[in-house]
């Protein structure tokens, strides 16, 4: 067992490294997108000033993560860098969780490379801040379960459906899965450890019911009195890809988990290490003279993770969007170095010390390349230079440019108390422009469905408030499917009321490219109300 001394310094140089990794991030944004990163920047800061998530903006996650965030506001000041630091706190703490998960089990040396693997190799949510809360608490609840396999306490049943019930908060759907995760895994545990005491089950399905009836109290406090479409728009959980088919999310699976390791010689080398690994520990747990102890908690470890991996699939089994796989690959992390730790066990403290150094100079080769990465970003042409957002972004120079004037025009024609409308997808501006929406919705695209009461209703809206400023990206045309074109595919109304009373009066960016990605080839139109 290791010495309580030595788990601190381990735990201190763990914060340490995650300190240093994620320092040079704290001031450069990976392909800031003008709609969905927008729409958290924004929305964060009008929960920060008071408004509601759903009634004030149109939001599309748990309610939890703007009031996080909004705190970051009033610590740092409202800018793009407050809320990159609060991201980055939460990514520290996903390592840190990782890293204490891993240590119950193997060794500090390999839980602490797991951790630093963590920080270079997961992918991330770049289009949302909201997120990586959810990973962490994910990482929390199955750390209570390990906590629980290694020494059954009702304290880690109590933590673990907490930290599914805080889940439920941030993604309504991840929650619910986590939770049936939760109770299955303590289920199987309890059942395969019967000499030991267990947590009581009507106790356990009590405080279940009691979980998800609060969780959907909650969201109806903040939904409760919207009209019936809005709120179908506030949880796009139909939506799929749109070349979406039965193949595409095993395709994706095998090449996040397969067809990666044949990318590279060091993929290879790692890969084979996994395979190795692997071998030798379902060998280890097939031997008869092996401790029954220890067989059954490596067992448990992996039964958990199996159950969270299985029920965290169906976001991207259900749409078929790529990214969506990202909910799994942290417990890729934990389930690759339990094996890596099973599989060495019965080799010599010389080649496990080997093998520990060329992983953690793989990992410190590709957290050295990310930073020769970064700095190549860091560069004038890179800095959006807009007062409080002194940030470097990785988007193109013209997608920079183009945001900076449009800024800057509509700063200064804007006159104190007005406002503009932003479409399709675009509240970037408002957050920028330091504007509220004069309406709650920011999405127009044709696969959200805006219906005709809504369009109605946002035309009243522009005419009560005096809307004098219409903002117009090039995404209004988009050749993605599912986008549509405005006008035409949705929201014919709104644009034949924009058509009759507004008019040109200038343009910025690219209009000749197809606007294919939202940090690329953008290009505004700026339109005024024609006078009476």
């Amino acid at each position: 067992m290791t010495p309580l001394y030595k788990k601190i310094l381990f735990l201190i140089l763990v914060i340490l490294i995650g300190i240093l990794f994620i320092h040079p991030y704290h001031n450069l944004h990976i392909a800031l997108t003008q709609g969905d990163n927008g729409r958290d920047l924004y929305g964060f800061k009008k929960t920060f000033e008071g408004g509601t998530p759903y009634r004030d903006y149109w939001w599309v996650y748990g309610p939890l993560m703007p009031y996080y965030y909004g705190l970051f506001y009033q610590l740092f000041g409202i800018s793009i860098h407050s809320v990159l630091l609060g991201k980055l706190l939460l990514v520290e703490l996903c390592g840190v969780v990782i890293y204490l998960m891993l240590s119950l089990f193997i060794t500090p040396w390999l839980a602490l490379i797991a951790a630093v693997w963590f920080w270079t190799f997961n992918p991330d949510f770049v289009y949302t801040y909201n997120h990586i809360g959810g990973i962490l608490m994910l990482l929390t609840t199955v750390y209570s379960l390990f906590l629980y396999i290694k020494r059954p306490r009702n304290l880690y049943v109590y933590t673990g459906l907490l930290s599914v019930f805080i889940l439920g908060l941030i993604k309504i759907n991840i929650g619910l899965s986590g939770l049936a995760a939760l109770v299955l895994s303590l289920h199987v545990i309890d059942f395969s450890r019967k000499y030991l005491p267990v947590f009581p089950k009507k106790r356990l399905y009590l405080l279940s019911v009691s979980i998800v009836t609060l969780t959907l109290l909650t969201y109806w406090v903040f939904l409760r009195g919207l009209p019936l479409d809005y709120l179908q728009q506030c949880y796009p959980g139909s939506y799929r890809a749109p070349d979406y088919s039965f193949w595409i999310p095993f395709k994706e699976l095998w090449r996040s988990n397969v067809s990666n390791f044949l990318s590279s010689w060091p993929n290879i080398f790692f890969g084979l290490i996994i395979i190795f690994s692997s071998l030798q520990t379902l060998n280890l747990l097939l031997q008869q003279q092996s401790n029954r102890e220890f067989k059954t908690r490596i067992s448990l470890i992996f039964i958990t993770l199996a159950l969270f991996w299985s029920f965290n699939l169906h976001e991207l089994i259900v749409s078929g969007v790529n990214y969506r796989i990202y909910w799994i690959t942290p417990l890729n992390t934990i389930l690759i170095f339990t094996l890596i730790h099973m599989g060495t066990k019965r080799l010599s403290r010389i080649v496990k010390f080997l093998l520990c150094i060329t992983l953690a100079l793989l990992a410190s080769l590709a957290m050295y390349g990310k930073y020769q990465m970064i700095q190549s970003f860091k560069t004038p042409p890179q800095y959006l230079s807009l007062e409080s957002e002194k940030v470097y972004v990785t988007n193109d120079w013209g997608w920079i440019y183009t945001v900076q004037t449009t800024t800057k025009y509509l700063r200064d024609h804007l006159k104190s108390g007005e406002t503009f409308l932003a479409l399709p997808y675009d509240p970037l501006y408002y957050f920028l422009v330091g504007k509220d929406s004069p309406i709650r919705e920011l999405y127009f695209f044709e696969h959200i469905k805006i219906s005709q009461r809504q369009e109605k209703e946002i035309i009243a809206r522009l005419e009560s408030r005096k809307v004098n400023w219409i903002l117009m990206s090039s995404r209004i045309d988009s050749p993605v499917p599912g986008l549509g074109v405005f006008g035409k595919t949705y929201c014919p109304l709104l644009a034949r009321y924009i058509d009759e009373h507004f008019e040109l009066d200038a343009v910025f960016g690219d209009w000749q490219a197809p606007p294919r990605e939202p940090w690329s080839h953008h290009g505004t139109k700026v339109f005024r109300r024609i006078p009476p």
